[in-house]
């Protein structure tokens, strides 16, 4: 499943690509002539249902086209949603100004805080906590997401 896979994210990154939106993972379960094709996306400003619904149908004829579905497949395509946390530096910029929840590696040590992302430069994160200011690698970070208030 491995191959058909990277050939799916491929396509769907041209499509992507073509649109402007960002590709933030693809998931490929169940069994040939059942399977179930997830796909995540988002832009800059989030994305609209409406730009979620256009895109399902582009991925759609794109992947008809070149035929490399095997057998029946659902395809299912939505916002990574809340919990899946940050990855990319895009996310990271458009989480400016929100409380973050932060897990980072420093000297073969893990650290979690929550606090203000103040800023994105040079490949570190500007976290304010309640007293203090620190600074956190992006190489560093485990597992970050934004904290939402309820």
């Amino acid at each position: 499943m491995g191959e058909l896979l990277a050939k799916v994210r491929e396509l769907i990154e041209l499509v992507c690509d073509e649109a402007s939106v960002h590709l933030v993972g693809v998931e490929l379960r169940g069994h040939i002539g059942s399977q179930v094709l997830k796909v995540y996306v988002d832009t800059d400003q989030g994305i609209t249902l409406e730009e979620i619904t256009r895109l399902a149908r582009l991925i759609d004829a794109r992947l008809e086209e070149d035929d490399v579905m095997p057998g029946a497949y659902r395809l299912e395509v939505s916002s990574p949603g809340v919990d899946s946390g940050l990855k990319y530096d895009w996310q990271y910029r458009r989480s400016i100004g929100r409380n973050l929840w932060v897990r980072f590696e420093q000297n073969d040590e893990v650290h979690e805080y929550t606090g203000k992302l103040v800023s994105l430069e040079n490949n570190q994160l500007e976290l304010q906590l309640k007293k203090e200011k620190i600074t956190i690698p992006l190489a560093s970070i485990v597992k970050a997401r934004v904290q939402l208030k309820w």
